[in-house]
């Protein structure tokens, strides 16, 4: 279980700092930007597992891996999920994009 505190700068950024968890630091990030008709997500993370060089290496190998696949298939499910919800939307109509998937 990990407690964050989460700052928004709104319109443009979601940041969420660990507070309480197994990890001694975690930051994550969200920052949108408008691009045409769409909205561009980039997501960042920084953690850190202690134990110097060997929790250095574990993340590097174990981690990072196994956390951009876990936010890539999140991400793309609430893609879909926006995306449908917009479909639905008589106030804000989707807007065709040129965009392929940019996850």
């Amino acid at each position: 279980m990990t407690q964050e505190w989460v700052t928004t700068q709104e319109p443009a950024r979601i940041s969420f700092r660990g507070h309480k968890g197994p990890l001694p630091v975690l930051r994550d990030e969200f920052v949108l930007a408008a691009e045409g008709p769409c909205c561009r997500m980039r997501y960042e993370s920084t953690f850190a597992l202690g134990w110097g060089y060997l929790g250095w290496l574990l993340g590097k190998r174990y981690v990072v891996p196994m956390m951009r696949r876990f936010m890539r298939e999140h991400l793309a499910e609430v893609k879909r999920t926006i995306e449908a919800r917009a479909s639905r939307s008589r106030v804000y109509p989707q807007q065709p994009s040129s965009h392929k998937d940019g996850l």
